[in-house]
């Protein structure tokens, strides 16, 4: 049986103060207590404040043994120059003119750098030579504690996928085909990333893949997060890649996690998600129609 490692990071950059989705450095706490009964092999990256409550989280479950803690007090000295990069074009009046939500948690530059270094993390772990044949990257707030998988109780087993011969990452709906500018503007999902799993050995290349496409997004004067960012990944190195059609958070029950019980759709919350998705898509046609009038048939 093929094993996997399991690595998550927790750093504070002040996410309960942002105006999209605000969440507290207590409330990932929480988020991670649910899943961290997983039994597999687990390295956390995090910084001394917050050394203790992952150690005691883990050894509350008995897996001490099972956890190894890096700390690392300044995220920010990994890659300084990418940080400063990303910050002017969080304050670039082209670039806040250029995204339609203005509030989105990726016009942070900070926010897109910690983002990045989940790649980073990954063969970070596989150098310090810490991981087994795969290793997963899990958020820490991963299932925001029962948003999709309801009972804590259920994530008491080793998550062991097997066959793993490339960077598998899960897809929502489709394959988004546009440019990768359109995708940025627009802010839509389709990779996502609170789940990504492959062989250890990929780690490296994995890493420097969505650093280079961060560095060209930059050069253009643009910004996201590691989700769009895999998606351009994924584009420029396909066959590197297995992408895999799921759900938020639903990754880890594609393999041996077909036990852990899902919670069941509202259905007045459902038709509202749809009505939503409907209103963006024909806000978004109405916009390339007004667009391409004003800008040639008006000329």
């Amino acid at each position: 049986m093929q094993k996997t490692t399991l690595i998550t990071a927790f750093f504070d950059i002040g996410r309960e103060k942002f105006k999209a989705i605000p969440r507290s450095s207590n409330k990932y706490h929480e988020y991670f207590k649910f899943w961290a009964r997983l039994k597999n092999n687990l390295i956390v990256y995090t910084d001394k404040s917050n050394y203790k409550i992952v150690k005691s989280i883990r050894s509350e479950f008995g897996l001490e043994k099972k956890t190894t803690i890096i700390v690392i007090d300044n995220i920010f000295d990994i890659n300084p120059q990418l940080r400063k990069r990303l910050n002017e074009i969080e304050n670039d009046k082209y670039f806040k003119n250029f995204r339609k939500n203005e509030n989105a948690t990726s016009n942070s530059g900070d926010y897109n750098y910690l983002m990045l270094l989940k790649s980073w993390f990954v063969q970070d772990a596989v150098f310090r030579n810490l991981t087994e044949t795969n290793v997963a990257w899990i958020d820490y707030g991963f299932n925001h504690g029962g948003k999709v998988f309801i009972n804590p109780n259920e994530f008491d087993f080793e998550w062991s996928p097997t066959h793993i011969d490339k960077i598998n990452l899960y897809y929502l709906d489709k394959i988004d085909k546009r440019p990768v500018f359109e995708i940025v503007k627009r802010l839509e999902d389709c990779i996502m990333g609170p789940l990504i799993l492959m062989p250890s050995e990929m780690t490296k290349k994995f890493y420097d893949m969505n650093l280079e496409s961060m560095q060209i997004l930059n050069s253009l004067g643009l910004m996201d997060d590691d989700q769009l960012i895999m998606l351009f990944s994924q584009r420029r190195h396909p066959t590197c890649f297995k992408i895999i059609k799921s759900n938020w958070f639903l990754g880890i029950s594609h393999f041996n996690g077909k036990h852990l019980t899902i919670k069941k759709v509202n259905k007045q919350n459902a038709i509202k998600r749809f009505t939503i998705k409907l209103y963006v898509s024909l806000r978004n046609k109405y916009n390339l129609i007004y667009y391409f009038y004003r800008n040639y048939i008006n000329y």
